[in-house]
């Protein structure tokens, strides 16, 4: 993926398809500003430097509960960073993602179940 758009427009019609194709809706995807937020995976994207570096940083939220007093609090966690102008790189890493926590999911559920 050598491409390098720096477009927004294409960023998000190649985000809307490549998570359409792991069963993301368009509904659940937010574009604020320049912040991408697909909260239905925890997941959000934002712009960020990274040793002087200008990135896109993912992050991923997921709710822990503690066993002692079943508190519940919200732990957030770096996914990946990819460069700033690599607009289909950070699709693509975010629609792997993505796939791959539903994989994992479905997995889960048959073992548990």
């Amino acid at each position: 993926m050598k491409n390098k758009t720096g477009n927004a427009v294409l960023l998000k019609r190649a985000l809307i398809s490549a998570l359409g194709a792991v069963g993301v809706k368009e509904t659940e995807i937010k574009f604020v500003g320049h912040k991408i937020e697909i909260e239905s995976c925890g997941i959000n994207v934002s712009p960020a430097l990274d040793d002087g570096r200008r990135v896109w940083k993912a992050e991923g939220s997921f709710s822990m509960m503690r066993m002692e007093d079943a508190f519940e609090h919200k732990v957030t966690t770096q996914l990946f960073t990819v460069p700033l102008e690599d607009d289909l790189m950070l699709v693509r890493r975010v629609a792997a993602h993505v796939a791959i926590s539903r994989i994992d999911a479905a997995i889960d559920a048959l073992l548990v179940g």
